[in-house]
């Protein structure tokens, strides 16, 4: 089995790609392993603390606080509680992966370098510390200049370019299947 996620679903790939040995590949798409903003070193105290407050309910964009007509089944705000869930899933991932190699027999990894949701660079680590213990990690890149939006994988978004995006994850898959 192969499996892929975007975003949370992505946070969520890391840590079965770390855990589940009955994976022929996993792939990561954008993975929320801490906001763009934060530096990764930051990202522990930024979960802790977001642990010990209330659950917020925010807006992605405060500036249009509905959801898209074109995207209708995209809620528009998200829990603190869930962002912070996903962090700390993303330090679990990164703590075992500092002890024991990941499981999934192939690893890949898709950033999109004009992502202003996730950190990249705690991806890169990812990446890195599997590399450490030896294990290919296919790490792929959108360039800046495309401009792609977080979601890279929709056909609604807006902004998205699921013509340049599909061909490298079916690349990915394949390369995962052999």
């Amino acid at each position: 089995m192969i499996i892929t996620g975007l975003s949370a679903g992505g946070t969520i790939t890391t840590f079965e790609t770390q855990n589940d040995s009955t994976l022929a590949g996993a792939i990561s798409v954008a993975p929320f392993l801490g906001p763009a903003f934060l530096p990764p070193w930051a990202t522990q105290a930024a979960t802790n603390l977001l642990l010990l407050l209330p659950n917020m309910m925010l807006w992605w964009n405060p500036e249009t606080p509905y959801s898209s007509p074109r995207m209708p089944y995209v809620y528009p705000r998200f829990a603190t509680r869930a962002v912070a869930e996903l962090m700390r899933l993303g330090r679990i991932t990164a703590a075992q992966a500092g002890w024991e190699a990941p499981a999934a027999q192939g690893i890949g990894f898709l950033l999109n370098e004009a992502d202003h949701s996730v950190n990249n660079a705690q991806a890169r680590q990812l990446v890195a510390q599997w590399r450490e213990d030896g294990r290919t990690v296919d790490l792929r890149f959108l360039p800046q200049a495309d401009g792609l939006p977080h979601d890279v994988i929709d056909p609604r978004e807006p902004h998205g370019a699921v013509s340049i995006v599909y061909p490298i994850l079916l690349d990915m898959i394949a390369v995962d299947s052999k």
